[in-house]
C-alpha cells in the first residue's frame, strides 16, 4: 500500500479545487486586477505580481463609476478617466475637456476584459490591456455615433461619416470614410476582427494590422 502524506494530499486537493474554479470563471488565477477605493486612494491590486498600484484622488474629485474586468480596471471620476491593466506600472489617465465634464459617468461606455471604449462629447477614447495607454480620436462637428461595440481585441464605432476601429493589440484607432449615400446593412465584431457591410462595399478590420480593407460589391453600382 502506498504511504500518502495527509498534508500533501490536502494541499493538492485545495490547488485542484482552485484550478477548477479558475477554469470555470474563464481566467487564470494569477492574471487579474482587483480595483477598490480606500478613503481618497484608488488601489489596483495585481494578483499576478502581488504589487498594489495606487493613485490619490484630487481635491474635489469624486468617483462616478468603478469597474473590475479581469485583466483591467477602470474608474470614471468627475475630472478624468483612469485605466490600469496587469501590464501597468501606474494608473493611466485621460483628462476631461470642459465639454466632457458631467455629474454622471459617461453614458456611452463599454468595458470588457481587454478593451475599454468611451464616447465623450468631442472624441473617442480607448484603453487596451495589452498596451496599457489611452488612445483618442477626435469627432467632427455634428458627427453622430450610430453604433458602437467591443469584443476581445477590437472595438468599433460607426458614425454617419465613417467606420472606426480600435485594436487592443496595436492600441490605436483607424478609420475608413463612408460616402454620403452609403447605407450600412450589417455591423459585426468577432474576437479579432470587424466586418461592416454597406450598400456599396464590405469593410474589414483586423486587430493585428490595425488596418481597414474594403471590397467593392460587384453587383452594386
Amino acid at each position: 500500500m502506498t504511504n500518502r502524506n495527509p498534508i500533501r494530499v490536502a494541499i493538492l486537493a485545495a490547488w485542484l479545487s482552485l484550478g477548477a474554479d479558475a477554469l470555470q470563471s474563464g481566467f487564470q488565477l494569477e492574471d487579474r486586477i482587483d480595483v477598490f477605493q480606500v478613503d481618497r486612494r484608488l488601489i489596483a491590486f495585481n494578483t499576478k505580481t502581488g504589487e498594489p498600484i495606487e493613485v490619490t484622488l484630487e481635491r474635489g474629485e469624486r468617483v462616478l463609476s468603478l469597474h473590475n474586468e479581469g485583466l483591467m480596471g477602470f474608474v470614471a471620476t468627475n475630472v478624468r478617466l483612469l485605466g490600469v491593466s496587469i501590464r501597468s506600472d501606474n494608473w493611466e489617465e485621460i483628462r476631461y475637456r470642459v465639454m466632457d465634464r458631467n455629474r454622471n459617468a459617461p453614458d456611452q461606455l463599454h468595458v470588457e476584459d481587454r478593451v475599454i471604449l468611451v464616447a465623450l462629447p468631442t472624441r473617442l477614447v480607448a484603453f487596451s490591456a495589452t498596451i496599457p495607454r489611452w488612445a483618442e480620436l477626435e469627432l467632427g462637428p455634428k458627427e453622430r455615433i450610430l453604433n458602437m461595440d467591443v469584443d476581445t481585441n477590437v472595438a468599433a464605432v460607426l458614425t454617419q461619416r465613417r467606420a472606426i476601429g480600435f485594436s487592443a493589440k496595436k492600441s490605436g484607432f483607424a478609420e475608413i470614410k463612408l460616402t454620403p449615400r452609403e447605407a450600412v446593412e450589417s455591423f459585426k465584431l468577432e474576437e479579432n476582427s470587424i466586418r461592416i457591410v454597406t450598400s456599396r462595399r464590405v469593410l474589414l478590420f483586423r486587430s493585428d494590422t490595425k488596418l481597414w480593407t474594403d471590397l467593392l460589391r460587384k453587383d452594386k453600382s
